[in-house]
């Protein structure tokens, strides 16, 4: 349930088995600099344990996935969507061990196709601190548009599904 593929990657519910994943991405300084403060391994573990409750529970506010690269099966991150009826926002985290291969772009666009055609939203929406170059490309790159929320922290950005080249 939930799970979808793009070419090199298989998307999967987050399990109790990525603890150690979502930790280290959530407590590393330099993956947490254009997010926020790194969390506390407390704070981390507390959090985990709610995002494995939001993938469980029956209706679908939250889901988290774990990015996992074929056919190693290696672990490179994990992305969500936040769901308020029709409109979803999107997030990611990926390891530094992603970076620079494209891992992003092909996630979110997997997770983009997945939002419309399988949980038939009709917009996903994105945000990014403004200094974050590297997600500000690739947000701008899979046809999001800027929306007139944007401020002088954080830009918020939209993609509609009726304008969504498939």
């Amino acid at each position: 349930m939930h799970e979808f593929e793009t070419e090199r990657l298989t998307m999967r519910l987050l399990e109790v088995s990525d603890e150690s994943l979502y930790i280290s991405l959530y407590t590393d300084f330099k993956t947490m600099r254009c997010i926020s403060s790194p969390f506390q391994i407390q704070k981390a573990c507390s959090t985990f344990k709610t995002a494995i409750n939001l993938n469980n529970a029956e209706q679908n506010t939250q889901l988290i996935w774990c990015i996992r690269e074929k056919p190693a099966d290696k672990a490179l991150g994990i992305q969500s969507l936040t769901i308020k009826g029709d409109v979803a926002e999107v997030g990611i985290i990926l390891s530094r061990a992603a970076h620079g291969r494209g891992v992003p772009e092909e996630s979110v666009k997997g997770l983009i196709e997945y939002g419309f055609k399988v949980l038939n939203l009709s917009v996903i929406e994105a945000n990014s601190h403004y200094q974050n170059y590297a997600t500000l490309r690739i947000i701008r790159k899979l046809g999001f548009k800027e929306s007139h929320y944007s401020d002088s922290f954080t830009r918020h950005f939209r993609i509609n599904r009726n304008g969504y080249k498939f």
